[in-house]
């Protein structure tokens, strides 16, 4: 019927009057049909969606991914300074742990809330830290940089603002003023 009116309309652009209530009379049926659409939708909607079915995913637990395996991996982490290798991989992680990289990825996503970069450079930079701190004033940024595990100044400044909020310098001379200013 629709289609009907805006035919007849088109047809009859000859005569103005005629065609404009064609059309007008199309528009109305369509917005009638729309609304009738809309309200069967909202209170009917499993005419509109009778094949859907909502999946449900299948929570499966397992018994590796704990806080006792991930206080594992980071004991070990620190103490064989896993984290100064500069191409550490999550599979060097997985060997050193015993277990598969997947399951140390999710340790690390399920108790870390980060992914594997932030995990390691967390280390890094709390090594970092420390170095600038206690480490000899003559050791450059260059020399302590490579020390925690980091392979490029860029990447290092950059993670080292943004976790500590300052450069590793000016982090540095803030510490020393601090400790005998």
């Amino acid at each position: 019927m629709i289609w009907l009116m805006f035919l007849t309309g088109s047809l009859t652009e000859s005569l103005p009057k005629i065609s404009y209530t064609f059309t007008f009379i199309g528009v109305l049926l369509l917005l009638g049909l729309s609304n009738i659409t809309l309200f069967q939708l909202l209170n009917h909607p499993e005419f509109f969606y009778n094949n859907l079915t909502v999946k449900l995913r299948k929570e499966t637990v397992n018994p590796k991914i704990n806080k006792e395996i991930y206080n594992k991996l980071c004991d070990l982490l620190v103490k064989e300074k896993l984290y100064k290798k500069t191409d550490l991989k999550i599979s060097d992680l997985s060997d050193a742990l015993g277990e598969s990289a997947r399951n140390v990825s999710i340790l690390i996503n399920t108790f870390y809330k980060g992914n594997f970069y932030d995990f390691i450079n967390f280390y890094r930079i709390e090594e970092a830290k420390s170095l600038l701190k206690n480490g000899d004033e003559e050791m450059t940024i260059l020399t302590i940089l490579y020390e925690s595990g980091f392979n490029s100044k860029s990447a290092f400044n950059a993670v080292f603002k943004k976790t500590v909020g300052q450069t590793p310098s000016n982090y540095r001379k803030n510490y020393i003023s601090a400790m005998y200013g």
